[in-house]
């Protein structure tokens, strides 16, 4: 399933390195486990390559169903009158 972080861009885009940029961010996000989702097309930095990336984004990304819940636990801490509180979020696709 797609990760938390959408990292786009035409594979043959030089203006700024943005192509090897992104692809060197993508990599160093994933080797830190940030969960990315990449998704690269053929071209440069025009709206034949920012068209598909949007569709993308939108049909796998941004419209899709999820869960969410939250949960909580208080507890004592200790003798005094201070509480420990533990909140639990779950995310489901």
């Amino acid at each position: 399933m797609p990760g938390g972080i959408y990292i786009g861009t035409g594979l043959q885009d030089r203006l700024g390195n943005i192509a090897q940029n992104s692809q060197l961010l993508a990599a160093a996000l994933k080797a830190a486990g940030v969960n990315v989702t990449e998704h690269n097309v053929d071209g440069v930095h025009t709206w034949h390559v920012w068209r598909p990336l949007l569709n993308f984004y939108l049909q796998n990304l941004a419209f899709r169903t999820t869960t969410t819940g939250v949960g909580g636990n208080a507890e004592p801490a200790g003798k005094s009158d201070k509480v420990t509180l533990t909140a639990t979020a779950t995310w489901t696709a």
